[in-house]
């Protein structure tokens, strides 16, 4: 694993030793840092015997179908984060709506040459397709509802996405 600092933080020395892929500890000073999993939500939106995907407009996996969500930030629950990222994604308010919090895997997301690896939690909203009328065109290039029997899982940006995706169409 490619270290994540080439000095350290607290006293410039070069002598950084990584340890189990992510304590990273300076010999000469004892400066320790953990880079630790980070969780993410992801919300599978379904509507009938369809998916919504959002396609990437960012990296990594920019052009691929990913679901909508993201990191969560500090001081905020799995819940709060759905019910957020969905307001920024799409600009719609499902805090009213049935989360149903559906499963979990890890995932690693590469960026700007850093490896962050992912808890990612997944929760499933039934919505009707015509309260998605927006989506942020920062992130997502467009929106794509797609038939649970026509999903291509090489069209999918990240590998917990089809792990739950895969899962989701079985189990429904």
């Amino acid at each position: 694993m490619k270290p994540i600092f080439t000095y350290c933080p607290n006293c410039k020395s070069k002598n950084i030793n990584t340890q189990n892929g992510h304590k990273h500890v300076c010999t000469d000073c004892s400066f320790e840092y953990f880079h630790n999993v980070a969780a993410a939500v992801m919300v599978i939106l379904a509507c009938e015997n369809e998916i919504l995907f959002a396609k990437r407009n960012e990296n990594p996996s920019k052009g691929l179908l990913d679901l909508p969500g993201g990191f969560v930030d500090y001081n905020e629950s799995a819940k709060d984060t759905v019910i957020r990222e969905l307001k920024e994604e799409l600009a719609v308010d499902l805090s009213q709506s049935e989360i149903v919090f559906f499963g979990s895997y890890s995932n690693e997301y590469l960026y700007k040459n850093v490896v962050y690896h992912t808890l990612d939690l997944a929760f499933v909203i039934t919505i009707a397709k015509e309260k998605i009328r927006f989506f942020n065109q920062e992130e997502i290039q467009e929106l794509v509802w797609v038939k649970k029997n026509e999903i291509k899982m090489d069209d999918l940006a990240f590998h917990s996405t089809k792990k739950f995706i895969h899962d989701f169409v079985v189990s429904n």
